[in-house]
């Protein structure tokens, strides 16, 4: 029992004496450390930047890959500041720090704290076929809308305007829950045609919106432009083709400008004209603008 005591009592006083000895380069090293890379790099915690058991993980005996990087870093991880260069400390002295971070970690083990993901707590329950949320390629005042299993638009109730239409699934609302409104949905799909943000009847038309009213599970959205009143509905032609139908209270001619930019469209009444479809006052009143897949 006494020479089992005596025995690890001489392993514990070697590991002891290994960590306290170091090479000369490695003790300038660890000076220069301490100096200049100790405030952002601790040895086994992340801080600033990565933890020295973390760095030697990545470099493993490639000492001179630490001085390559630290001469003139990138930045390459998204959460954290940029490193700033270290070449005041030079080539030998970085060397030195290599060296040392090496000999630090030495039979220390990297393992990094797997972060437990998050779940979608909406993935198994069916999204609203009308839903106000934050929509890629939209204004703030986007709102989503599903028209059947397979074709999907986004309305920008900010500009009053026909935003988009996608096929495939609908949306995933997690990203926008998960960074607490600080993203934007997924499109579960593919965009087919895209229209800019502006104001198609005009730009110095004035817009106010009025809200929306259903028929059949479908949005009719209302809205003013100018002293115009307008109510737009949508059906889907077919898979990458959907029907936007207005209705209005004009009595004088109109023109319709979308700034399309993916896609195509067509109108059923009026002439279309260098991009602008021109209503007669009697046109104005019912039309129905086709966007669908394919060149303009």
């Amino acid at each position: 029992m006494k020479k089992l005591v005596l025995a690890m009592l001489v392993l514990c006083a070697s590991n002891s004496y290994a960590e306290l000895y170091l090479t000369p380069e490695e003790e300038a090293g660890q000076d220069l450390y301490k100096l200049n890379c100790m405030a952002c790099h601790q040895l086994d915690q992340q801080l600033v930047g990565p933890s020295l058991l973390e760095i030697a993980h990545i470099y493993k005996k490639d000492t001179q890959g630490i001085v390559k990087w630290s001469m003139n870093p990138d930045h390459k991880r998204k959460n954290l500041i940029k490193m700033p260069p270290m070449a005041h400390v030079g080539e030998k002295g970085l060397y030195q720090i290599a060296s040392y971070i090496m000999a630090a970690t030495k039979g220390k083990k990297f393992n990094p704290k797997k972060k437990k993901s998050r779940k979608d707590p909406f993935e198994k329950f069916p999204v609203a076929k009308i839903q106000r949320m934050f929509m890629p390629d939209a204004g703030p005042a986007a709102i989503a809308v599903s028209l059947n299993d397979n074709l999907h638009l986004c309305w920008d109730a900010g500009t009053c305007q026909f935003r988009y239409a996608w096929t495939g699934g609908y949306i995933e609302l997690w990203p926008v829950v998960r960074g607490n409104g600080n993203g934007f949905v997924n499109l579960k799909g593919e965009k087919f045609t895209y229209v800019k943000q502006g104001k198609p009847f005009g730009e110095n038309t004035e817009i106010k919106f009025e809200g929306y009213k259903r028929k059949d599970g479908l949005p009719i959205f209302m809205y003013t432009v100018n002293d115009i009143e307008f109510e737009v509905s949508f059906k889907a032609n077919s898979s990458k083709s959907v029907d936007v139908t207005f209705n209005t209270n004009s009595s004088k001619e109109l023109t319709y400008s979308p700034s399309l930019t993916q896609g195509k469209w067509s109108a059923n009444r009026g002439k279309i004209k260098n991009g602008s479809l021109l209503l007669t006052a009697r046109d104005s009143r019912n039309f129905t603008i086709t966007f669908s897949a394919g060149d303009k």
